[in-house]
């Protein structure tokens, strides 16, 4: 299995060899784990007790909120991490779902699920925030 030093020192015309793909699928399988284990901990934090008084009560819901909250943010994380799970085993792992051009492997480090360029991501941003003005 490759380091992250070896997997950055290795040529462009490596990109998203046998190896590469490897490295990224098991990263992205410890963080599956990482996200599973968070929302387990953060269901845990939803159950309901009872509270003595009116502001142990006010604590607890906006601990729970907060759980609830970080429960959906971390559903949406899983799908995106499935997903690039899922474009590992078709082969296209590593390259822009839109334009087809490397993703590029600092970006894959830093958001292993990454599925688009840091180009492409711009412009579908800017698109969605004039489309949020727009409405």
């Amino acid at each position: 299995m490759l380091t992250e030093n070896e997997l950055l020192a290795q040529t462009d015309s490596d990109y998203m060899n046998a190896e590469q793909q490897a490295f990224f699928k098991k990263l992205l399988e410890e963080k599956t784990r990482r996200v599973q284990q968070r929302l387990v901990e953060n269901q845990e934090a939803c159950r309901i007790e009872r509270q003595p008084d009116d502001t142990d009560f006010a604590t607890t819901e906006e601990q729970r909120s907060m759980a609830l909250s970080m429960i959906d943010r971390d559903r949406v994380e899983l799908k995106r991490i499935n997903n690039a799970l899922e474009i590992i085993e078709s082969g296209d792992y590593g390259f822009c779902l839109e334009t087809g051009d490397p993703i590029g492997i600092k970006r894959l480090l830093l958001v292993p699920e990454s599925l688009y360029s840091v180009e492409t991501m711009r412009i579908r941003e800017a698109k969605d925030a004039h489309q949020a003005k727009v409405s």
